[in-house]
Formats: structure tokens, sequence, C-alpha cells
């Protein structure tokens, strides 16, 4: 018979979650929404850069495969808010942590949107770790010396 009660209670922890889950997702909707944006620009530039370059387009297999990005980062986004769950119920708050983990998500589709414009216009792609490594090297503000360091580590491990 106590068995019984722990899966009930189970069942309702479970449930209490998933309800947290679905809130934690309700307060980022437009979060969401500019995320699904950046993976339908991201597949519209890919298409277009595929048929400037020639290559053969298997438009179900690109819908397939960013839905499947869609869904990974859906995945990714849950696993942040049951991770802020569990810091709000040990007393650790990380202010905008959900935010914060949306932001990292967005970049990488974001460098691969300005890729892809870039390629489409026939300029160098940026490498945005390279570049955010750049940034955090320079400790003054002088934008060229940023830039220059930035093009002379990319034109290093071109070679």
């Amino acid at each position: 018979m106590g068995d019984r009660h722990s899966i009930t209670s189970g069942g309702a922890v479970g449930m209490a979650l998933l309800l947290d889950i679905k809130q934690g997702l309700f307060e980022l909707r437009w979060c969401i929404l500019f995320l699904a944006f950046l993976i339908i620009a991201d597949l519209y530039f890919g298409i277009r850069e595929s048929k400037q370059k020639r290559r053969i387009i298997r438009r179900s297999r690109a819908l397939r495969r960013s839905l499947n990005k869609f869904m990974d980062y859906m995945f990714a986004l849950c696993f942040v808010l049951v991770l802020n769950i569990i810091f709000i119920q040990h007393n650790i708050t990380i202010p905008y942590f959900s935010l914060i983990a949306f932001a990292l998500i967005s970049i990488f589709e974001l460098e691969s949107v300005v890729n892809h414009w870039l390629v489409l216009h026939d300029r160098k792609r940026i490498h945005f770790k390279k570049l955010f490594k750049s940034i955090l090297k320079h400790k003054r503000k002088d934008l060229s010396d940023i830039v220059e360091d930035y093009e002379k580590e990319t034109n290093n491990n071109n070679k």
C-alpha cells in the first residue's frame, strides 16, 4: 500500500515539474518566437547559398534538419528551466538565467544566419568565437586593434 502512495506522489511531482516548465516556456514565448525566426532565416539563406553554389537541394532534408534544430534548442531551454527550478528550490538565485541561456543558444543560430548572408554577398565568413576572444583580449576600447587581432588570428588558422 505504501508503494501506491509513492507512485501517486511521484506523479504529482512530475506534473508540478511539467507545469513549471510550461510556465517558464510561456514566459520565454517571445524568445522562442525569435529563435524560430532565426531558424527559418537560416533555412532560407542556406537554400539560397546552395542555389548560388549550384548544389543539389533536398528540401525535405533541410526542413527535417531545421525542425531537429528547433527541437534541440527547445530541449536545451527546458533543461535550463529545470536547472533554474532546482536553483530556486535551493535558494540560489541567478538573475535572468533563462535569458542568458537563450542568448547563448541564439548566438549559434545567429552566426549561421550571418555567415550564410555574408557568403551570398561574396564576403568573408565571421568566426564569432575568434571575434569574442579578440574583444576580450583587448582591454582598451580601440576597435581597430580588435579587428587587426581578429584578422591575424583568422589568417593564421587558414594557412
